[in-house]
């Protein structure tokens, strides 16, 4: 993991394009279907890296931002033609593919709060794969942006 200061700027772009540029590629194709047919709903993963801060990973915390941003401003602008646009925001998940994040000493805890090689938040989520019991089929308004962490950003 390196700060901000230490970033390579292709890596920035690289998760961007993927955490930012393929929802916003998504969300144009399926536009003009959902628009014309007036009904119809996209639920953008987020993550809580896009409403808290996100210390050694800011490209990928700012495109998860961005994504809420997008997800909010699309409600508003499809909203009243029947089209649903809203954000789930997962908390931390071990999985392998972050499993340098959360095994590292240093990113670990500034990452996932005090609670250090473990997704977990006073809910009491065990932070693996699975651990989001339906919640991302719970979006009930136009616009929403459900946080699922199990207390995590109540923690930070």
């Amino acid at each position: 993991m390196v700060g901000f200061r230490d970033l390579r700027l292709s890596g920035w772009d690289k998760l961007i394009q993927l955490n930012l540029n393929s929802a916003v590629y998504v969300c144009h194709a399926f536009a003009g279907h959902l628009l014309d047919r007036g009904d119809g709903s996209i639920i953008n993963v987020a993550s809580v890296a896009g409403v808290a801060s996100a210390p050694l990973i800011s490209p990928y915390g700012a495109a998860k931002a961005a994504l809420i941003s997008l997800s909010k401003t699309l409600a508003v602008e499809w909203g009243g033609s029947g089209v649903r646009v809203n954000a789930l925001c997962p908390g931390w998940t071990a999985t392998e593919l972050n499993r340098n994040l959360w095994e590292d000493p240093q990113a670990g805890p500034a990452t996932i709060g005090k609670r250090a090689n473990a997704a977990l938040g006073p809910g009491g989520g065990d932070g693996r794969p699975g651990g989001l019991p339906g919640q991302q089929c719970v979006v009930l308004h136009d616009g929403q942006v459900l946080v699922v962490d199990g207390g995590q950003t109540a923690m930070a």
